[in-house]
């Protein structure tokens, strides 16, 4: 074995034959194993030189992976409000309005993570977002992507607040006035958030990498992206030039439901 392979030991291997585990380790060379075993089989892989690891009794597992995951937009969470981790309205509120407090009066205010579960079957409105954004247009995506929640600058500024029909593949809730509840579903979420502004490819990258970190950081070591635009697909493929892309990645490519079949012959 050359010296730049790994010898993991000092653990058990869980046998799924027979549903047990025993004393032993596992030797891999050239990102592939190469023996599992006891110390015998081993002896030979530690003494080629490879790097020897004691995992002290530790569960060793291979890399996880993960069939749905939108790493592009999580890295880019931290351009905005992280609503993810707050449990209640009040607390979203507050964190809009200390975020009001420190922008410049003409900025847009735009987070993600909000969870439709705090909020009753009619969901949110936009004249509670009213009363603390302090007039700055403001998003909000819901945690999962689908929906979004925007106050009354916002939807006046993507023409969404007053009665008109509903984008493709989208809705506009709308209350019994025919005015925007602020509670938007689908494709009509991006009329509104488009209007924030795209992220430099430098932020995008940054994003990527650190949304890569995080996922190697759970023993995720490969996915498939749910949704990539071309520009996702350039992304990688850069990376993967790189060097710095860690993961084995299969992509599904991102299908408009505002186009029509034209899209297919791109694709």
């Amino acid at each position: 074995m050359t010296g730049d392979g790994i010898v993991l030991r000092g653990g058990r291997i869980y046998r799924p034959w027979t549903a047990t585990s025993a004393p032993g380790g596992v030797a891999i060379q050239d990102g592939r194993i190469a023996a599992v075993g006891g110390e015998d089989e081993l002896a030979g892989f530690a003494a080629g030189g490879a790097r020897v690891v004691d995992v002290s009794g530790g569960l060793v597992l291979p890399g996880f992976q993960d069939t749905h995951v939108h790493p592009n937009i999580a890295g880019l969470v931290e351009r905005g409000l992280d609503l993810t981790e707050l449990a209640s309205r009040e607390e979203i509120l507050a964190a809009v309005a200390a975020w009001a407090a420190a922008a410049p009066a003409d900025a847009w205010i735009s987070g993600w993570g909000w969870g439709q579960h705090l909020f009753g079957p009619q969901g949110p409105t936009r004249g509670e977002l009213d009363a603390v954004a302090g007039g700055r247009p403001t998003v909000l995506t819901r945690g999962d992507g689908h929906a979004g929640w925007a106050n009354t600058a916002a939807l006046e500024a993507a023409g969404l607040l007053r009665p008109a029909p509903d984008l493709a593949g989208g809705e506009v809730v709308r209350g019994d006035d025919g005015l925007a509840t602020g509670l938007l579903q689908e494709e009509a979420v991006g009329r509104v958030t488009g209007l924030v502004g795209e992220p430099t490819w430098d932020q995008r990258r940054t994003a990527l990498l650190t949304a890569q970190a995080k996922l190697l950081g759970f023993g995720i070591t490969g996915w498939q992206d749910a949704s990539v635009s071309p520009d996702d697909a350039r992304l990688y493929a850069e990376l993967a030039d790189s060097g710095e892309l860690a993961a084995t990645v299969i992509g599904a490519l991102r299908w408009q439901d505002s186009r029509g079949l034209e899209q297919a012959a791109e694709l």
